[in-house]
């Protein structure tokens, strides 16, 4: 008996309408997962914009806070010698702006660099900025508001040199970019700062 050869099985190719359920099937996982990815880049975009608008926020706070503190620093005691014409106020609110007076060479005079700091918000530009005398520096971009109080040990808002004891601050910023998703504030998400610096001298 002689073998006889093996049947080859005739191969089948796909039909078009496998074709269209495979192809149909890989768009739509293809389509989930770049939701997906473009949700979690929206996602850590935000964060980010949080977190530098927080970021900011406390770096001016923190500088605000050191300087504040230096408000009326006296080491020659100008302002409690008998001549009140070298008197220099410590801390002042004008328009707006809060200016630090401290003499810190000890020369009993103002008016080297860094004895008069001027702390000034610009509406146009949404910045809060710094002068001490060479030029103003950016100290934070973003910012929608700033207030700034001169108080008495009782918290009350005054304005008599002699009452101030410190300074009541606000102020109110934004992310850089809006957020598609939310509906407040045209898609700005907002962080506010409030503190209350002692005055030290």
């Amino acid at each position: 008996m002689g073998s006889e050869p093996k049947r080859i099985a005739p191969q089948r190719g796909l039909t078009i309408l496998e074709l269209l359920i495979a192809l149909s099937l890989s768009v739509l996982t293809l389509g989930a997962a770049l939701s997906m990815y473009l949700s979690q880049v929206r996602t850590q975009t935000l964060q980010e914009n949080v977190i530098t608008l927080q970021a900011d926020l406390r770096s001016a706070e923190d500088l605000l806070t050191r300087e504040i503190r230096m408000a009326g620093y006296d080491p020659a005691g100008v302002n409690t010698d008998e001549d009140p014409s070298n008197d220099f106020r410590g801390v002042e609110v004008r328009n707006n702006q809060l200016v630090i007076h401290a003499d810190v060479n000890g020369n009993g005079m103002l008016g080297d660099p860094n004895e008069t700091i001027t702390y000034s918000y610009d509406q146009g530009t949404e910045t809060l900025r710094r002068n001490t005398g060479g030029g103003r520096q950016t100290v934070a971009d973003h910012i929608v508001s700033v207030t700034f109080q001169t108080i008495n040990a009782q918290g009350n808002t005054v304005s008599q040199a002699s009452d101030i004891r410190g300074v009541k601050m606000r102020i109110e910023g934004r992310t850089a970019k809006p957020d598609s998703s939310y509906s407040s504030n045209e898609g700005y998400r907002m962080l506010k700062m409030e503190n209350v610096v002692a005055l030290r001298n």
